[in-house]
Protein backbone atom coordinates (compact mmCIF):
# COMPACT_ATOMS: atom_id res chain seq x y z
CA UNK A 1 0.00 0.00 0.00
CA UNK A 2 1.18 3.74 -0.79
CA UNK A 3 0.96 6.65 1.23
CA UNK A 4 1.00 10.59 0.14
CA UNK A 5 1.83 13.55 2.10
CA UNK A 6 0.90 17.67 1.15
CA UNK A 7 3.62 19.93 0.84
CA UNK A 8 4.16 22.23 3.32
CA UNK A 9 4.01 26.41 1.71
CA UNK A 10 7.25 27.82 1.16
CA UNK A 11 7.78 31.67 2.86
CA UNK A 12 6.82 34.54 0.27
CA UNK A 13 10.03 35.85 -0.46
CA UNK A 14 11.40 32.77 -1.32
CA UNK A 15 7.91 32.11 -3.39
CA UNK A 16 8.54 35.41 -5.71
CA UNK A 17 12.53 34.33 -6.11
CA UNK A 18 10.94 31.61 -7.49
CA UNK A 19 8.25 32.49 -9.39
CA UNK A 20 10.28 34.92 -10.74
CA UNK A 21 13.20 32.90 -11.58
CA UNK A 22 10.94 30.65 -13.51
CA UNK A 23 9.69 33.26 -15.50
CA UNK A 24 6.30 33.56 -14.30
CA UNK A 25 3.55 33.78 -16.42
CA UNK A 26 3.99 37.43 -18.01
CA UNK A 27 8.01 36.75 -18.20
CA UNK A 28 9.34 37.70 -22.03
CA UNK A 29 10.02 34.05 -23.87
CA UNK A 30 13.60 33.07 -24.26
CA UNK A 31 15.35 33.53 -27.55
CA UNK A 32 15.08 30.20 -29.13
CA UNK A 33 18.12 28.89 -29.69
CA UNK A 34 19.86 28.45 -33.55
CA UNK A 35 19.35 24.92 -34.65
CA UNK A 36 22.11 23.86 -36.62
CA UNK A 37 20.92 23.69 -40.59
CA UNK A 38 21.37 20.01 -41.53
CA UNK A 39 24.32 20.03 -44.77
CA UNK A 40 23.17 19.83 -47.98
CA UNK A 41 24.85 17.12 -49.93
CA UNK A 42 27.23 18.25 -52.63
CA UNK A 43 25.47 17.61 -56.53
CA UNK A 44 27.79 14.85 -57.56
CA UNK A 45 30.39 15.17 -60.24
CA UNK A 46 29.27 14.42 -64.00
CA UNK A 47 29.79 10.74 -64.53
CA UNK A 48 31.83 10.96 -68.48
CA UNK A 49 30.86 7.64 -69.81
CA UNK A 50 33.54 5.12 -70.75
CA UNK A 51 35.72 6.22 -73.81
CA UNK A 52 34.42 4.29 -76.62
CA UNK A 53 36.79 2.85 -79.69
CA UNK A 54 35.56 4.37 -83.15
CA UNK A 55 34.79 1.24 -85.62
CA UNK A 56 35.29 2.23 -88.72
CA UNK A 57 33.08 0.39 -91.17
CA UNK A 58 34.99 -2.77 -93.17
CA UNK A 59 36.78 -1.37 -96.14
CA UNK A 60 34.84 -2.85 -99.29
CA UNK A 61 36.96 -5.49 -100.92
CA UNK A 62 38.27 -4.66 -104.04
CA UNK A 63 38.46 -7.28 -107.04
CA UNK A 64 42.39 -8.67 -107.68
CA UNK A 65 43.32 -6.52 -110.48
CA UNK A 66 45.32 -8.17 -113.59
CA UNK A 67 49.33 -8.34 -112.87
CA UNK A 68 50.58 -9.70 -116.28
CA UNK A 69 49.16 -12.05 -119.33
CA UNK A 70 50.38 -14.97 -120.97
CA UNK A 71 49.45 -16.07 -124.41
CA UNK A 72 49.91 -19.64 -125.67
CA UNK A 73 48.97 -21.77 -129.07
CA UNK A 74 45.34 -21.26 -128.53
CA UNK A 75 44.70 -20.13 -125.04
CA UNK A 76 45.69 -17.21 -122.65
CA UNK A 77 45.80 -16.91 -119.10
CA UNK A 78 46.03 -13.74 -116.84
CA UNK A 79 48.13 -13.65 -113.61
CA UNK A 80 46.13 -11.32 -110.62
CA UNK A 81 47.42 -9.36 -108.24
CA UNK A 82 45.95 -11.73 -105.47
CA UNK A 83 48.52 -14.65 -107.63
CA UNK A 84 45.09 -16.20 -108.53
CA UNK A 85 45.51 -17.56 -112.08
CA UNK A 86 42.56 -17.18 -114.38
CA UNK A 87 42.73 -19.08 -118.19
CA UNK A 88 40.33 -18.71 -121.51
CA UNK A 89 40.37 -20.25 -124.94
CA UNK A 90 41.02 -23.77 -126.04
CA UNK A 91 41.17 -26.64 -123.30
CA UNK A 92 41.47 -30.16 -125.18
CA UNK A 93 44.14 -31.01 -123.21
CA UNK A 94 43.42 -29.46 -120.37
CA UNK A 95 45.98 -26.67 -120.56
CA UNK A 96 43.30 -24.06 -119.23
CA UNK A 97 43.45 -26.20 -115.86
CA UNK A 98 39.54 -26.70 -115.67
CA UNK A 99 37.09 -29.13 -116.58
CA UNK A 100 35.46 -27.43 -119.25
CA UNK A 101 36.27 -28.07 -122.88
CA UNK A 102 36.97 -24.47 -123.74
CA UNK A 103 36.05 -21.23 -121.64
CA UNK A 104 35.02 -18.01 -123.59
CA UNK A 105 36.56 -15.49 -120.66
CA UNK A 106 38.47 -15.78 -117.84
CA UNK A 107 38.22 -19.45 -116.00
CA UNK A 108 39.99 -19.65 -112.09
CA UNK A 109 41.68 -22.38 -112.14
CA UNK A 110 41.16 -23.80 -108.15
CA UNK A 111 43.61 -24.46 -105.52
CA UNK A 112 46.38 -22.20 -107.93
CA UNK A 113 48.06 -19.35 -105.45
CA UNK A 114 51.42 -17.52 -105.10
CA UNK A 115 52.38 -17.59 -108.50
CA UNK A 116 54.48 -14.67 -109.51
CA UNK A 117 55.03 -15.83 -113.38
CA UNK A 118 53.53 -17.75 -116.27
CA UNK A 119 54.37 -19.52 -119.56
CA UNK A 120 52.46 -20.76 -122.22
CA UNK A 121 53.01 -23.44 -124.65
CA UNK A 122 51.34 -25.34 -127.39
CA UNK A 123 48.66 -27.12 -125.26
CA UNK A 124 50.16 -27.04 -122.27
CA UNK A 125 50.87 -23.96 -119.17
CA UNK A 126 53.34 -23.40 -116.13
CA UNK A 127 52.92 -21.49 -113.31
CA UNK A 128 56.45 -20.27 -111.01
CA UNK A 129 55.46 -19.69 -107.56
CA UNK A 130 56.89 -17.19 -105.18
CA UNK A 131 58.77 -20.04 -103.45
CA UNK A 132 60.87 -21.19 -106.37
CA UNK A 133 58.61 -23.91 -107.30
CA UNK A 134 57.06 -24.72 -110.69
CA UNK A 135 53.43 -26.20 -111.64
CA UNK A 136 52.81 -27.53 -114.85
CA UNK A 137 48.94 -28.71 -116.44
CA UNK A 138 47.83 -29.74 -120.04
CA UNK A 139 48.96 -32.72 -122.30
CA UNK A 140 52.39 -34.21 -121.15
CA UNK A 141 52.69 -36.04 -124.38
CA UNK A 142 56.45 -35.48 -124.22
CA UNK A 143 57.01 -35.14 -120.76
CA UNK A 144 56.40 -31.28 -121.01
CA UNK A 145 54.74 -31.12 -117.70
CA UNK A 146 58.03 -31.89 -116.05
CA UNK A 147 56.38 -34.06 -113.18
CA UNK A 148 58.77 -37.72 -113.75
CA UNK A 149 55.47 -39.68 -115.14
CA UNK A 150 54.71 -41.72 -117.98
CA UNK A 151 54.07 -39.84 -120.91
CA UNK A 152 51.52 -39.62 -123.01
CA UNK A 153 49.19 -38.40 -119.62
CA UNK A 154 46.93 -35.31 -119.90
CA UNK A 155 46.23 -33.46 -116.53
CA UNK A 156 43.64 -30.61 -115.96
CA UNK A 157 45.44 -29.92 -112.91
CA UNK A 158 48.40 -28.24 -111.73
CA UNK A 159 51.02 -31.07 -110.43
CA UNK A 160 54.73 -29.50 -109.50
CA UNK A 161 57.28 -30.00 -111.38
CA UNK A 162 59.79 -33.52 -110.12
CA UNK A 163 62.63 -32.50 -107.95
CA UNK A 164 62.92 -28.24 -109.31
CA UNK A 165 63.73 -25.34 -106.73
CA UNK A 166 65.02 -21.93 -106.81
CA UNK A 167 63.87 -20.95 -110.34
CA UNK A 168 63.47 -16.85 -111.08
CA UNK A 169 62.21 -17.63 -114.74
CA UNK A 170 60.50 -19.43 -116.57
CA UNK A 171 59.52 -20.13 -120.55
CA UNK A 172 57.80 -22.99 -122.67
CA UNK A 173 58.42 -23.71 -126.06
CA UNK A 174 56.01 -26.29 -128.41
CA UNK A 175 56.46 -29.16 -126.28
CA UNK A 176 59.36 -28.45 -124.02
CA UNK A 177 60.03 -25.44 -121.16
CA UNK A 178 62.84 -24.33 -119.16
CA UNK A 179 63.53 -22.64 -115.85
CA UNK A 180 66.35 -20.18 -115.18
CA UNK A 181 67.71 -20.92 -111.44
CA UNK A 182 69.06 -18.08 -109.13
CA UNK A 183 72.54 -19.01 -109.52
CA UNK A 184 72.17 -18.51 -113.57
CA UNK A 185 72.25 -22.22 -114.56
CA UNK A 186 69.02 -24.08 -116.30
CA UNK A 187 66.79 -26.90 -116.25
CA UNK A 188 65.00 -28.29 -119.24
CA UNK A 189 62.05 -31.05 -119.60
CA UNK A 190 59.87 -31.87 -122.24
CA UNK A 191 60.73 -32.70 -126.19
CA UNK A 192 64.39 -33.05 -127.13
CA UNK A 193 64.34 -34.57 -130.43
CA UNK A 194 66.30 -31.75 -132.14
CA UNK A 195 68.46 -30.38 -129.64
CA UNK A 196 66.20 -28.35 -127.68
CA UNK A 197 67.85 -28.38 -124.27
CA UNK A 198 71.36 -27.51 -125.63
CA UNK A 199 73.17 -30.66 -123.23
CA UNK A 200 74.26 -32.56 -126.67
CA UNK A 201 71.84 -35.30 -126.67
CA UNK A 202 68.22 -35.75 -128.10
CA UNK A 203 66.31 -37.77 -126.13
CA UNK A 204 63.25 -36.73 -124.50
CA UNK A 205 63.20 -36.50 -120.60
CA UNK A 206 59.86 -35.92 -118.50
CA UNK A 207 61.75 -34.74 -115.52
CA UNK A 208 64.08 -31.27 -115.45
CA UNK A 209 68.04 -31.89 -116.60
CA UNK A 210 70.95 -29.88 -115.77
CA UNK A 211 72.68 -28.29 -118.54
CA UNK A 212 76.00 -27.81 -117.60
CA UNK A 213 77.44 -26.43 -120.80
CA UNK A 214 75.88 -22.96 -119.91
CA UNK A 215 76.03 -21.12 -117.11
CA UNK A 216 75.89 -16.96 -116.41
CA UNK A 217 72.34 -16.66 -117.90
CA UNK A 218 70.45 -13.72 -117.44
CA UNK A 219 67.35 -14.80 -119.35
CA UNK A 220 66.03 -17.58 -121.10
CA UNK A 221 63.52 -17.95 -124.32
CA UNK A 222 62.47 -20.58 -125.92
CA UNK A 223 60.92 -20.93 -129.49
CA UNK A 224 59.27 -23.52 -131.38
CA UNK A 225 62.00 -26.06 -130.94
CA UNK A 226 65.08 -23.77 -130.40
CA UNK A 227 66.10 -22.00 -127.54
CA UNK A 228 68.44 -18.41 -126.98
CA UNK A 229 69.73 -16.71 -123.94
CA UNK A 230 71.00 -13.53 -122.73
CA UNK A 231 74.07 -14.08 -120.60
CA UNK A 232 75.64 -11.67 -118.19
CA UNK A 233 77.55 -9.68 -120.82
CA UNK A 234 74.02 -8.88 -123.02
CA UNK A 235 75.55 -11.58 -125.51
CA UNK A 236 73.62 -14.25 -126.92
CA UNK A 237 73.34 -17.97 -127.60
CA UNK A 238 71.18 -19.83 -129.12
CA UNK A 239 70.82 -23.69 -130.14
CA UNK A 240 68.37 -26.56 -131.41
CA UNK A 241 66.28 -26.73 -134.55
CA UNK A 242 67.90 -24.17 -137.29
CA UNK A 243 66.20 -24.82 -140.67
CA UNK A 244 65.53 -21.30 -141.16
CA UNK A 245 68.81 -20.03 -139.67
CA UNK A 246 66.55 -19.04 -136.32
CA UNK A 247 69.68 -19.45 -134.81
CA UNK A 248 71.79 -16.19 -135.84
CA UNK A 249 75.02 -18.00 -136.79
CA UNK A 250 74.85 -17.85 -140.44
CA UNK A 251 74.54 -21.53 -140.80
CA UNK A 252 70.74 -23.16 -142.26
CA UNK A 253 68.78 -26.35 -142.76
CA UNK A 254 67.58 -29.41 -141.23
CA UNK A 255 71.67 -30.29 -140.98
CA UNK A 256 72.38 -27.33 -138.89
CA UNK A 257 70.74 -28.25 -135.96
CA UNK A 258 72.99 -27.11 -133.06
CA UNK A 259 72.97 -29.48 -129.80
CA UNK A 260 75.24 -26.90 -127.78
CA UNK A 261 74.83 -23.35 -127.67
CA UNK A 262 76.56 -21.06 -129.82
CA UNK A 263 77.24 -17.13 -130.11
CA UNK A 264 75.31 -15.18 -131.98
CA UNK A 265 77.99 -13.24 -134.17
CA UNK A 266 77.83 -9.57 -133.77
CA UNK A 267 74.49 -9.05 -131.13
CA UNK A 268 75.38 -7.41 -127.97
CA UNK A 269 73.48 -5.16 -126.02
CA UNK A 270 70.80 -7.42 -125.60
CA UNK A 271 68.09 -6.80 -123.20
CA UNK A 272 65.31 -8.74 -123.75
CA UNK A 273 64.87 -11.95 -126.29
CA UNK A 274 61.59 -13.24 -127.54
CA UNK A 275 61.54 -16.30 -129.79
CA UNK A 276 58.62 -17.67 -131.80
CA UNK A 277 57.99 -20.75 -134.22
CA UNK A 278 61.06 -20.44 -136.68
CA UNK A 279 62.44 -16.89 -136.30
CA UNK A 280 64.02 -15.21 -133.06
CA UNK A 281 63.78 -11.31 -132.11
CA UNK A 282 66.13 -9.09 -129.81
CA UNK A 283 65.41 -5.78 -128.26
CA UNK A 284 68.79 -3.70 -127.21
CA UNK A 285 69.91 -1.48 -124.74
CA UNK A 286 69.21 1.30 -127.49
CA UNK A 287 65.25 0.83 -128.01
CA UNK A 288 66.02 -0.41 -130.92
CA UNK A 289 65.21 -3.87 -132.19
CA UNK A 290 66.86 -7.27 -134.46
CA UNK A 291 64.95 -10.32 -135.52
CA UNK A 292 66.61 -13.33 -137.14
CA UNK A 293 65.29 -16.69 -139.26
CA UNK A 294 62.62 -17.43 -141.16
CA UNK A 295 60.96 -14.41 -142.73
CA UNK A 296 57.96 -15.99 -144.90
CA UNK A 297 54.85 -13.69 -143.37
CA UNK A 298 57.24 -10.32 -142.91
CA UNK A 299 57.85 -11.71 -138.94
CA UNK A 300 61.33 -10.26 -139.23
CA UNK A 301 60.31 -6.80 -139.71
CA UNK A 302 62.81 -5.81 -142.41
CA UNK A 303 60.35 -4.49 -145.15
CA UNK A 304 60.66 -7.66 -147.23
CA UNK A 305 59.88 -11.53 -147.17
CA UNK A 306 63.61 -13.05 -147.72
CA UNK A 307 64.88 -15.13 -144.26
CA UNK A 308 67.97 -14.28 -142.60
CA UNK A 309 70.65 -16.25 -140.80
CA UNK A 310 71.88 -13.07 -138.93
CA UNK A 311 70.19 -10.44 -137.04
CA UNK A 312 68.70 -7.60 -138.70
CA UNK A 313 67.04 -4.46 -138.08
CA UNK A 314 63.42 -3.83 -138.11
CA UNK A 315 62.49 -1.33 -140.22
CA UNK A 316 61.73 1.75 -138.51
CA UNK A 317 61.34 0.95 -135.05
CA UNK A 318 62.51 2.75 -131.83
CA UNK A 319 61.97 3.42 -128.60
CA UNK A 320 61.06 0.09 -127.57
CA UNK A 321 60.61 -1.01 -124.02
CA UNK A 322 59.21 -4.45 -124.64
CA UNK A 323 58.57 -7.15 -127.39
CA UNK A 324 56.85 -10.60 -127.91
CA UNK A 325 56.90 -12.77 -130.61
CA UNK A 326 54.38 -15.45 -131.29
CA UNK A 327 53.84 -18.31 -134.00
CA UNK A 328 54.76 -16.51 -136.95
CA UNK A 329 54.19 -12.41 -136.06
CA UNK A 330 55.74 -10.20 -134.05
CA UNK A 331 55.10 -7.38 -131.45
CA UNK A 332 56.23 -4.55 -129.66
CA UNK A 333 55.31 -2.04 -127.31
CA UNK A 334 57.23 1.58 -127.43
CA UNK A 335 58.28 3.81 -124.61
CA UNK A 336 54.71 6.48 -124.51
CA UNK A 337 52.49 2.39 -124.29
CA UNK A 338 52.03 2.36 -127.92
CA UNK A 339 51.93 -1.06 -129.80
CA UNK A 340 53.19 -2.29 -133.14
CA UNK A 341 53.03 -5.64 -134.93
CA UNK A 342 54.69 -7.25 -137.87
CA UNK A 343 54.26 -10.35 -139.59
CA UNK A 344 51.29 -12.86 -140.23
CA UNK A 345 47.90 -11.45 -140.02
CA UNK A 346 45.88 -14.54 -141.42
CA UNK A 347 43.58 -14.47 -138.51
CA UNK A 348 44.01 -10.19 -137.88
CA UNK A 349 46.38 -11.08 -134.96
CA UNK A 350 48.43 -7.55 -136.04
CA UNK A 351 45.36 -5.72 -134.60
CA UNK A 352 45.37 -3.50 -137.47
CA UNK A 353 41.82 -4.54 -138.46
CA UNK A 354 42.76 -6.29 -141.80
CA UNK A 355 44.05 -10.03 -142.64
CA UNK A 356 46.97 -8.57 -144.54
CA UNK A 357 50.20 -9.83 -143.68
CA UNK A 358 52.82 -7.21 -143.14
CA UNK A 359 56.71 -6.76 -143.26
CA UNK A 360 57.35 -3.96 -141.89
CA UNK A 361 55.80 -2.98 -138.17
CA UNK A 362 51.98 -1.38 -138.21
CA UNK A 363 50.21 0.27 -135.70
CA UNK A 364 48.06 -1.26 -133.15
CA UNK A 365 44.52 0.30 -133.87
CA UNK A 366 42.63 1.26 -130.04
CA UNK A 367 44.20 -0.18 -127.82
CA UNK A 368 45.42 2.89 -126.20
CA UNK A 369 48.25 3.17 -123.61
CA UNK A 370 49.40 -0.31 -123.03
CA UNK A 371 51.59 -1.42 -120.39
CA UNK A 372 52.50 -5.03 -121.12
CA UNK A 373 52.12 -6.36 -124.85
CA UNK A 374 51.95 -10.62 -125.23
CA UNK A 375 51.90 -12.94 -128.87
CA UNK A 376 50.63 -16.19 -129.28
CA UNK A 377 50.65 -18.40 -132.08
CA UNK A 378 47.30 -16.49 -134.19
CA UNK A 379 46.40 -13.83 -131.27
CA UNK A 380 47.69 -11.14 -129.04
CA UNK A 381 46.63 -9.22 -126.12
CA UNK A 382 48.05 -6.45 -124.28
CA UNK A 383 47.55 -4.86 -120.53
CA UNK A 384 46.56 -1.41 -120.59
CA UNK A 385 47.43 1.18 -118.18
CA UNK A 386 44.22 1.23 -116.47
CA UNK A 387 44.29 -2.25 -115.91
CA UNK A 388 42.01 -3.36 -118.77
CA UNK A 389 43.37 -6.57 -120.81
CA UNK A 390 42.50 -6.09 -124.49
CA UNK A 391 43.06 -9.28 -127.11
CA UNK A 392 42.54 -9.96 -130.63
CA UNK A 393 43.01 -12.20 -133.56
CA UNK A 394 40.68 -15.40 -133.88
CA UNK A 395 41.32 -19.32 -133.94
CA UNK A 396 38.41 -21.88 -135.10
CA UNK A 397 35.79 -21.90 -132.76
CA UNK A 398 37.43 -19.43 -130.77
CA UNK A 399 37.55 -14.85 -130.48
CA UNK A 400 39.70 -12.68 -129.54
CA UNK A 401 38.80 -8.88 -129.57
CA UNK A 402 35.79 -8.39 -132.20
CA UNK A 403 34.51 -8.62 -135.39
CA UNK A 404 32.48 -5.35 -137.54
CA UNK A 405 31.31 -5.48 -140.55
CA UNK A 406 34.88 -3.20 -141.57
CA UNK A 407 37.55 -5.84 -139.98
CA UNK A 408 38.72 -7.65 -137.43
CA UNK A 409 39.66 -5.48 -134.04
CA UNK A 410 41.06 -5.61 -130.50
CA UNK A 411 38.55 -5.62 -127.71
CA UNK A 412 38.18 -5.84 -124.27
CA UNK A 413 38.14 -9.37 -122.40
CA UNK A 414 35.47 -9.25 -119.95
CA UNK A 415 36.96 -10.54 -116.30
Amino acid sequence: MSTSRAAAPLPGTLMLVLITACGGPNAPAPAPTPVAAAPIAAAPEPVSPPPTTAVSPPAPTLPPVVRSIAAGSSHTCLLLSDTSVRCWGMNDEGQLGIAAPQAATPATIKGLTGVVELALGDNFSCARRSDGTVECWGSDTMGQLGTGSTLGATRATPAAVQGLAGATQIDAGDWHAAALLGDGSLRFWGRNNVGQFGDGSEVDRPAPTPTPPLTGVKQIALGGFHGCAVMADQTVQCWGWNEHGQLGDGSVGKLAVKRAPIVVPKLAGVKQLSLGENHSCALHDTGTVSCWGSNEYGQLGRGSRRDSTAPVAVAGLQGVVEISTGGYHSCARLTDGALRCWGSNGNSQLGDGSTHDRDAPVAVAEVGTATQIVAGREHSCALRSDGAVWCWGRRPGLQFGRVTADGAWPGPVSL
